[in-house]
């Protein structure tokens, strides 16, 4: 009798899910909102020990499974298809050159089994959609769109490099290198939240860095687009979509009634991950209270980004960056000050000397004066000549 594994991971979430009741080819549903396919894989080693993620599934440009074997791929005019480098629920990412400029892309497809399903088809081409309206450097940047042999593709700019997740790998970050990150990121989400598009599911597996280091937001499967026509509605109502441990506690309850604050908590959740190596749940502790030499400034900033209520969240992302910026241009002596009563309430020292300089010689020319305005008592018997 042949030994299978025990445990599948969503290819959107990561998520584990014990498969040993399922045969191959059932769903799955996950609670980040999307079903996946179960394969069952037979194991030659110890049966109990759970199968963990593939190292490829994080260095592809959507963080996507590709531990499944692909289909063959479409034939796509004036493109080639080179490489499978991602797979998850809403579609594999195939890395393809484009014939007429001799460059690479990367080429989404949404997956055979989709093809057919109108709410799929939708979720895709918003996709697309949300992307064309965007032109931003830290953006990706879509080139085409359509459908070759029934299968429906978007054609996007290629980067190689690691996601946000890879780089989390290998630890928590610097405060100014966090800072510069998540300032870079807010100022995309501003410019996409300005052409009333809601991302929805930005996550370190979302954010990519290419070989320079630069940024791009990636991943619009779940972005929101809140103007245009019936083909741009959100989704349903009374539907969670996103990974949840960064989604709003409002996307958890209702996906379709949400705006710009959403993408702020994510970011807050992005931030606070980059800082201190660990996910905000449940009572968390603020930035300085796991490192003391975090300014007090850095805990305002990540509590209001991480407020439960949208309405207690700033309005803007770039609001983000420029305290940011503020803060990490204030001199350390004042970021110290911030922890505890900053001494003289808060008047530089000179400014102290200046004032009780002023009030003593003030003091004293008062005193002078009404001495001088007293009129003198001469002693009993003294005569004056």
């Amino acid at each position: 009798m042949s030994s299978f594994e025990r445990l599948q991971s969503c290819p959107n979430c990561f998520r584990r899910h014990d498969i040993s009741i399922y045969v191959s080819g059932q769903k799955i549903a996950c609670i980040c909102g999307i079903r996946f396919e179960v394969v069952r894989k037979e194991m030659r080693a110890n049966l109990d020990k759970p199968a963990l993620p593939s190292p490829k599934a994080f260095s592809s440009p959507s963080a996507l499974d590709t531990r499944v074997a692909p289909l063959k791929p479409p034939h796509i005019p004036g493109y080639t298809l080179l490489e499978l480098i991602g797979r998850g629920g809403m579609g594999e990412v195939w890395r393809a050159e484009q014939i007429s400029l001799k460059r690479t892309v990367a080429i989404k497809l949404l997956p055979a089994a989709l093809e057919r399903a109108p709410e799929f088809i939708s979720r895709f081409e918003k996709e697309a959609s949300a992307l064309a309206l965007l032109s931003h450097p830290h953006i990706i940047q879509v080139i085409d769109r359509g459908v070759a042999e029934e299968r429906y593709y978007i054609v996007m700019e290629y980067v190689s490099g690691q996601s946000l997740r890879e780089k989390l790998s290998n630890g928590r970050l610097a405060l100014q290198e966090a800072a510069e990150l998540i300032s870079v990121i807010a100022c995309a989400v501003d410019y996409m939240h300005a052409q009333a598009v809601i991302h929805r599911d930005l996550k370190p597996e979302n954010i990519l860095l290419d070989a320079a280091g630069n940024i791009k937001v990636a991943d619009f499967g779940l972005a929101g687009i809140q103007s245009g026509g019936k083909e741009f509605a959100l989704t349903a109502t009374a539907v969670a979509m996103g990974s949840m441990n960064y989604m709003a506690p409002e996307q958890r309850k209702d996906a379709k009634h949400v705006d710009n604050r959403t993408d702020i908590y994510a970011l807050g959740v992005i931030f606070y991950e980059m800082l201190t190596g660990e996910l905000p749940v449940g009572k968390f502790k603020m930035p300085s209270e796991i490192d003391v030499h975090f300014p007090q400034g850095l805990d305002e900033i990540v509590s209001q980004m991480l407020q439960a209520s949208p309405e207690a969240r700033p309005a803007r992302a770039a609001w983000i960056a420029q305290r940011l910026e503020a803060l990490l241009q204030r001199p350390p002596e004042a970021n110290r000050a911030l922890q505890s009563k900053k001494r003289g309430y808060g008047l530089p020292w000179w400014l102290l000397v200046a004032l009780v300089g002023g009030l003593l010689a003030y003091g004293g020319f008062v005193l002078t004066k009404k001495e001088g305005s007293t009129p003198s008592t001469l002693p009993s018997g003294f005569i004056s000549e």
